[in-house]
């Protein structure tokens, strides 16, 4: 019994990919959902918001702190090759996904003798049954009290925004969605046939 919750422990630990992954999707979901109090505090009352007013903001911001130019250029790109880092691994991982379900299902469907291997099929069945109802349970946890709670540990009013306790609250939502993301998208991939 210990034996297989140290596999199941292995199996539901997410790698430190997956949690950076994770990190930058849920600091864009923070961003989005502070999107008004970021606005109030960044952007000038009676200015037009577009992807070059994000870029000078970004700019300017840096170049208050470091009165340098060619930092605030270099992390403008940086923001922009993050981004880009995002977009690709989740292709990436898409086409990994599907490769491993063409393998499975050619092991499965040549290498195999189901006959032989019955009773192994009806507890991997078993197995596989157990760990979709805990994956849903989980989501429907994550969905309902996970998402709202670390909602409102990030979003702040904007007049008390930056300010140290908050700040504080803040990154303690962002680490929390980062970590429920990651162990739905581990949840997720252990579901897979390639991982059971």
């Amino acid at each position: 019994m210990l034996q297989q919750l140290l596999i199941l422990q292995k199996y539901l630990t997410p790698s430190a990919l997956q949690f950076f992954y994770c990190f930058v999707v849920a600091c864009l979901i923070a961003l989005s959902w502070t999107k008004e109090q970021l606005s109030q505090v960044l952007i000038p009352a009676g200015s037009e918001e577009s992807i070059t007013t994000f870029q000078e903001l970004i700019k300017q911001f840096v170049d208050k702190y470091t009165n340098n130019e060619f930092v605030g250029s270099l992390s403008v790109a940086f923001i922009w090759a993050v981004l880009g880092i995002v977009v690709l691994a989740i292709v990436y991982e898409t086409v990994n996904i599907f490769i491993a379900l063409r393998n499975q299902k050619t092991i499965a469907t040549t290498f195999t003798h189901a006959e032989e291997n019955k009773k192994q099929f009806h507890e991997v069945a078993i197995g596989k049954g157990l760990l979709i109802a805990g994956f849903v349970g989980f989501v429907v946890v994550a969905v309902v009290v996970l998402f709202p709670f670390f909602r409102t540990l990030i979003v702040q009013p904007a007049d008390e925004f930056f300010q140290m306790k908050n700040v504080a609250q803040e990154l303690i939502g962002i680490v929390g969605l980062t970590t429920t993301l990651a162990l739905l998208w581990r949840g997720f991939l252990i579901l897979l046939p390639k991982f059971t």
